[in-house]
């Protein structure tokens, strides 16, 4: 048995409830950092047991979940059709010293 859970509060997911279902990925280069999440129109079973499938109970929550991984104020949007936020960040790479 499959059970679902908010990406952001934990919730379980009861069979009738409608939720918002997304995928996020992070793809980590040499030299920046790559966040996207596409929100999609409608749940979707099929869809939801991606591996990168987010679960959320609520647009609230959503809204938390996506500023908190790009890092900025809680928003309060419209709920949309689809959405996709894509960020990049310059990541620095620390050089490890030998042991002498």
């Amino acid at each position: 048995m499959l059970r679902f859970a908010c990406d952001w509060c934990d919730r379980l997911k009861e069979a009738d409830e409608e939720w918002i279902l997304g995928y996020a990925a992070e793809n980590l280069g040499v030299t920046a950092a790559r966040r996207e999440v596409t929100v999609l129109s409608r749940w979707d079973r099929e869809r939801a047991v991606h591996p990168f499938a987010v679960h959320f109970c609520s647009e609230e929550h959503k809204n938390n979940y996506m500023a908190e991984l790009f890092d900025t104020a809680r928003p309060q949007l419209a709920t949309t059709e689809r959405t996709k936020v894509v960020t990049r960040k310059k990541r620095t790479v620390a050089r490890r010293r030998r042991a002498s």
